[in-house]
Parts: C-alpha cells; sequence; structure tokens
C-alpha cells in the first residue's frame, strides 16, 4: 500500500497553483514524496528522516548496501499541472510500472504518463502494455507550445526561475530570471548566488547537470563566485545574444530556442523528436504526425489472457471520457480474427486529413496498430465507420426497423461501389466489413465499419517540393496522376457538383528508389457521385488543376503538363476499349440489384458507362490542355 509523506503529489497553493513540481517514489517502503529541492536532495533527505526513526527505535541506521538499495529502488516523478510524469530509467521498466501501480492508489490513472518514450526500450515496453495514450505528447500548437513552457517553471527552494527539462532533469536559468534578483534583499540575492553556485556544480543520477545557464555554454559558476552580482549580471548579458535576453514567449527565436531544450534528451535533439513519433516509427507518412490520439488499448499476458486497460473500469467522469468504447469493440474483433496477440492499440485520427470542405454523415476514422508473434513488425489497419449507418438515420428520426434496413442497403453499395471501381481498373485496397456494439440511447446497436490495411505511401497532396525538382521523379508522377484523373474523371467521383481528386485520398507508392510506381485510392468517397452530368468536358478545369497548383515547384512544368494530359487521355481509351471488348461483362455486373433512377447503384452505374462510351477522350484531354496555365484560352 503506498505511503503518502507530507502532501499529495499535485496539492496546490491558495492560488490553485502546484505547490511541488518535483517528486520521488521509494518503492523499498513504498514512500511517495512530493517537495522543493531536486530529486538528490528528496532521496538524501528521506534517508535521514528513515535514520532519524530507526535511533528511536533503538537500531543502527542504515549501512552502505541498505542506502544504495534504497536508493536503487528509487522512480523520478515531476509535476505539471494536473499530471504526475514518471521518469523511467529504461533499463529498469520493471521499476516505473510498479511505481505507476503506487501512484495509481492516490492519483487517477488519466492524471499519470510516461516520460521517455523516445528511447526505444520505454516506448516498446509502454506499448506492449497497450497504454500508448500514456506517452506524453509534444505540444501542436504556437499556444501549447507557449504553454508548455510557462509550465516547466520551477524552483529548486522558494523561487520559481528555472525551466526544466522532465527528461533530463536539467533546469535553465535564464539571463532574464537572474538579472530580476537584483529587486530582491542583499541576503536573498546571496542565499540564490549560492543555490546557482551549487547546483551548476553538480549532476543528476542520469549524468546531466542539475542546472545550466540558457544560451550561455560560456558561462559557469565561476562567474558567480568570483564576482559580486552586478559583475556576474554582466558577465552573462554578454554571453547571451540579444533576442534571449528577455524571455519573451512571442519571439519566436526565443521560444524555439527555449523549447528544443525543454524537450531534448541524452541522445536525441528537437529535429529528431518528429522522425522518432509513433507514427513515423509505424512507417505512417508525415502527414499522420501528432494526429493521432491514442486509446487505451490491450496487452496479451503470458498466458495469452486479454487484459484491457484498466482505466476501462473506471467510474469517474474524466476516466470514461479517456475510454473509447469503440476502442474496445475494435479490439475484440482482432482478437477473434488473429489467433496469437501480444499487443493492440488503438488510435483516432483528430481530424480529416484531406483537404476538403466537412461533409455530412458519420466521417470517424480510426488507426489500429497489432503485434503478432510470427511478424517482426505491427500490422497496421485503418477502420473507418460507415458514412450512413444506424445511429445517422435514428437521428434523422426513422424508427429502428428502417435505419436498420437503410444501413445495410448502404453496406451494400459501398461494396458494389468498390466492386465498380475495380471494375474499371482503379487501384483499390480490399476493404472488410465488421460490425460493434453501440449505445445509443438505451438501445444496444450494431454499427458498421470498414477496415482495411494502411498503405504506406504519400497522399499526392502532401509531397514535398523536394521531390519536384527531380525531373526523373516529377514526369514518373505526372504520368500516373494523368492516369489516375482519368479514372476518376470516369467514376464521377465528387461531392455537390464538385469533382475529388488529388486531395488526400490518392496515394503514391514508390519503389526501394523513392520513384513513384502506382496510384492507389484509398479512400471511395464520392465515387460514381457525378452520374448525372452528360459531358465531362464540365470538369475539364478541375481536371487541369492537379498541373497548374503543382507548376511553381517544378522545373520542367510545360514537360509534367504534357505528359499528364497524354496519359490522361491514353488511360481513359484503354478503359472505353476494355468495356467494349467486354461490354456484356460490364453491362450486366450489377444486374441483380435494385435499379432505382434516383439513384441507386446499379442505375449509376449504367450512367456512367454510357457516358464512358460516348465520351471522345481526345476532346476532352484537349479541353483539359486549354485548362492549364498558359494554355490555349
Amino acid at each position: 500500500m503506498a505511503k503518502l509523506t507530507g502532501e499529495h503529489p499535485l496539492a496546490k497553493d491558495e492560488r490553485g497553483n502546484l505547490k511541488y513540481h518535483i517528486g520521488t517514489v521509494f518503492l523499498t517502503d513504498n514512500s511517495i514524496i512530493a517537495g522543493k529541492g531536486t530529486h538528490n536532495l528528496q532521496k538524501f533527505m528521506h534517508i535521514g528522516e528513515i535514520n532519524d526513526q530507526r535511533k528511536k527505535q533503538g537500531l543502527h541506521e542504515l549501512g552502505t548496501r541498505e542506502e544504495a538499495s534504497l536508493l536503487e529502488n528509487t522512480v523520478d516523478l515531476i509535476m505539471q499541472e494536473n499530471t504526475v510524469f514518471i521518469r523511467p530509467e529504461p533499463e529498469k521498466m520493471e521499476l516505473a510500472f510498479r511505481a505507476d501501480e503506487l501512484l495509481q492508489e492516490i492519483v487517477p490513472k488519466y492524471k499519470i504518463k510516461f516520460l521517455g518514450v523516445l528511447d526505444s526500450k520505454v516506448r516498446k515496453a509502454v506499448k506492449q502494455r497497450g497504454e500508448l495514450w500514456r506517452i506524453n505528447a509534444l505540444p501542436k500548437t504556437t499556444e501549447e507550445m507557449i504553454k508548455a513552457i510557462s509550465n516547466s517553471k520551477v524552483a529548486i527552494s522558494d523561487r520559481k526561475m528555472y525551466y526544466y527539462n522532465m527528461r533530463t532533469g536539467t533546469r535553465y536559468l535564464t539571463f532574464d530570471e537572474f538579472s530580476k534578483l537584483g529587486q530582491l534583499s542583499q541576503n536573498e540575492i546571496n542565499q540564490f548566488i549560492y543555490e546557482i553556485i551549487h547546483f551548476s556544480r553538480s549532476e543528476n543520477k542520469q549524468g546531466n547537470p542539475e542546472l545550466d545557464f540558457f544560451m550561455a555554454p560560456q558561462i559557469s559558476y565561476k562567474d558567480f563566485i568570483e564576482n559580486d552580482f552586478c559583475s556576474a549580471k554582466e558577465n552573462f548579458f554578454n554571453a547571451v545574444k540579444p533576442d534571449f535576453r528577455q524571455d519573451d514567449y512571442d519571439n519566436p527565436e526565443w521560444r524555439k530556442a527555449m523549447f528544443s531544450e525543454l524537450i531534448k534528451g541524452n541522445e536525441q535533439d528537437f529535429a529528431k523528436t518528429a522522425e522518432l513519433s509513433e507514427e513515423s516509427l509505424l512507417g505512417l507518412c508525415p502527414e499522420f504526425y501528432m494526429h493521432i490520439e491514442w486509446l487505451p488499448g490491450a496487452k496479451i499476458d503470458e498466458r495469452r489472457a486479454v487484459i484491457l486497460d484498466s482505466i476501462f473500469g473506471n467510474n469517474d467522469d474524466e476516466s470514461r471520457k479517456i475510454c473509447n468504447e469503440k476502442a474496445k469493440g475494435f479490439i475484440s474483433n482482432f482478437l477473434r480474427e488473429y489467433s496469437q496477440v501480444e499487443y493492440i492499440n488503438i488510435g483516432k485520427i483528430v481530424e480529416s486529413l484531406a483537404k476538403r470542405k466537412k461533409m455530412p454523415g458519420r466521417r470517424e476514422v480510426y488507426i489500429a496498430e497489432i503485434k503478432i508473434p510470427e511478424k517482426e513488425k505491427e500490422i497496421v489497419k485503418m477502420i473507418r465507420f460507415q458514412k450512413w449507418d444506424v445511429i445517422v438515420h435514428l437521428e434523422q428520426g426513422k424508427d429502428t426497423p428502417t435505419a436498420c434496413r437503410e444501413a445495410e442497403d448502404y453496406t451494400e453499395y459501398v461494396h458494389d461501389r468498390h466492386s465498380g471501381c475495380k471494375q474499371l481498373g482503379i487501384k483499390v485496397p480490399p476493404i472488410r466489413t465488421k460490425k460493434i456494439n453501440e449505445n445509443y440511447k438505451g438501445q444496444s446497436i450494431r454499427s458498421t465499419y470498414f477496415e482495411r490495411d494502411y498503405i504506406y505511401g504519400i497522399a499526392t497532396d502532401k509531397i514535398s517540393s523536394p521531390k519536384y525538382q527531380n525531373k526523373e521523379y516529377s514526369l514518373k508522377l505526372a504520368g500516373l496522376l494523368g492516369k489516375a484523373a482519368a479514372l476518376n474523371c470516369i467514376i464521377g467521383r465528387g461531392d455537390n457538383g464538385d469533382v475529388l481528386f488529388d486531395d488526400g485520398d490518392e496515394v503514391v507508392i514508390e519503389d526501394s528508389s523513392g520513384m513513384p510506381i502506382e496510384i492507389m485510392l484509398a479512400d471511395l468517397t464520392g465515387s460514381f457521385h457525378n452520374y448525372k452530368t452528360a459531358s465531362l468536358e464540365n470538369f475539364a478545369k478541375e481536371y487541369a488543376e492537379p498541373v497548374n497548383k503543382r507548376a511553381k515547384h517544378l522545373a520542367n512544368a510545360e514537360e509534367f503538363a504534357e505528359i499528364y494530359v497524354k496519359n490522361f487521355a491514353e488511360k481513359f481509351k484503354d478503359v472505353q476499349n476494355e468495356y467494349r471488348v467486354r461490354k456484356k461483362a460490364f453491362d450486366f455486373l450489377f444486374s441483380d440489384r435494385k435499379y432505382d433512377p434516383n439513384g441507386s447503384f446499379a442505375y449509376r452505374w449504367e450512367q456512367v458507362l454510357k457516358r464512358l462510351a460516348m465520351t471522345n477522350a481526345d476532346e476532352l484531354a484537349e479541353e483539359i490542355r486549354k485548362n492549364l496555365t498558359g494554355g490555349e484560352k
């Protein structure tokens, strides 16, 4: 059982601020301490208190080995706002998890997170517990970055004047904070000078300085021993560049430099943090970085028993908010599919990565990583809820039987749409239909979602500018993009009359040398939407846009444009010829489906094929060419 020595780690003062930012868990006697100073000070003070108690009991003080054992079995804590952060030692993860269990006796689990997850050993240990959601996420916006810097301010004794790197344990003293000491009495100044000298000469157990000087590498404790306050201040001033002499959170240069110091570790710097994110380690394209909210998952113990994250059993509002019941449903389905699983982590895509306006219907998207013993890397799956599902229809006021029937009809429509795309030669990933239980106003609803393998590639609209400077790459891409555009045009992919293309759903697959080899359509949203428009030439301007918007990035814009249009026309003709040769096979593919001019898939399919047959591909291509920047008007 946890023994709280002193105040609660998240105790607040009368102004609502945290009283303490440093804490320590002593696993030898299950003590949890929060207080001033440094972790080393807390540890030696605790040893002193133990020895005092032993003296009162007539016992000898702890011996050298006993003290060493006590210190070996400690775990550092850092508190910020409403969160306790555990700083694990990669080689001693079992200690961190024991400390976590003790902390949960006095602190809700959702308020406890792990630091050091950029270390592969720490990350692996956390992942295997199905607890990626407990990783301390980096700020995503300027506002969040400013807040993180502000929250890092800590005191050693009584004055919060240091910026604290939670991972390395180093506190940074800025010139601005040091100069403010001049407002104090001489006695107070002397106390803080002593504090600065002592801790700038000390190292923590990680081998990092307890205190360092921000943007002043040539400053050391000697500048404070050998000089009075005014001389030390002058030396500090001269050692720091003008942009860093004032703690200005709105100054981008100061903010970036400080934030870099606060998140760097022993072996990684700020520039590498994105490379080591979970999204990057899974091989996901950069657009996913910082866009995944990892949720409570599940681990599998040595008996192959499924252990759902313990937070699922908590009844408080905050825990319920973090627990996503859908994640539980996904996990259950994966466990039925795979006979052996090591761990499963589920993440929610926090916002659409496609550059388009918000569309109606259900749009939730999730990602899952599943580790099975026989595979070295995790299996990555994308999960997308059915757009028009039972709950959506119920929200529209329909009765349950009607809602269920219409949802099933739409499931069939999605699969027919998928088959239609494949029939016309579009590269689409296989999809699987699955269901989970959801509670809707007291009734259990079976909700449908579609699952597919993650496509390892780059969305066409997210390709970086430097790639376009490579002529071989850009010309190969032009050909692939032209072919994909022709197929997209044939199926009338759009929304409310607008064309949907090259806005996040088309994924470029590259070979081992980094050259583009094919384009896959990852999401079929809007396919067969524009089936009523008789002439595809009405969309010529939209299909010229993929070339026009890239022109400024291209060293060979005219050649790119010509290859794009040429491949567009050739691919269009290829599909036309395929249809003419196997007309009956195409025409009767969906003949057993409901035929309704109001928009059934069988009717849409018929209209799309009629339009395909009557379109003059050369005239359509010429119309696109006229809409190219600099093209004939």
